[in-house]
């Protein structure tokens, strides 16, 4: 199935490719809002948005919300987990090294 999402661009070299996307999913279902009515709702720090922010904000507009990410530390050649209980581990040991503490407060294995 091909969904007729509508194309909402940011500046160049801007970091509001989060915002980007959420407003190109919020129009998808007639919701219109600007970038800039997006950036007063949502923080947007120094590396952009966060996932979870930007799906803590679809909740709270009544959107049911499924978050799937890949951290290119999370699945390498070299990585050799058995199991899940190994890879919630490895999750946790990267997560606990993350340098910011907003990484680690918004990245959770549910």
């Amino acid at each position: 199935m091909i969904l007729d999402v509508p194309l909402i661009r940011q500046s160049e070299n801007s970091l509001e490719y989060g915002l980007a996307g959420l407003a190109m999913i919020l129009k998808f279902y007639s919701i219109e809002i600007s970038l800039e009515k997006l950036k007063k709702e949502l923080v947007v720090d120094e590396t952009g948005t966060y996932a979870p922010q930007l799906g803590s904000y679809l909740l709270k507009n009544g959107f049911d919300v499924e978050i799937i990410t890949m951290h290119p530390a999370l699945f390498t050649n070299k990585l050799k987990l058995s199991g899940k209980e190994e890879f919630i581990e490895h999750f946790n040991k990267l997560r606990d090294e993350a340098k910011s503490e907003k990484i680690r407060k918004y990245c959770h294995i549910l």
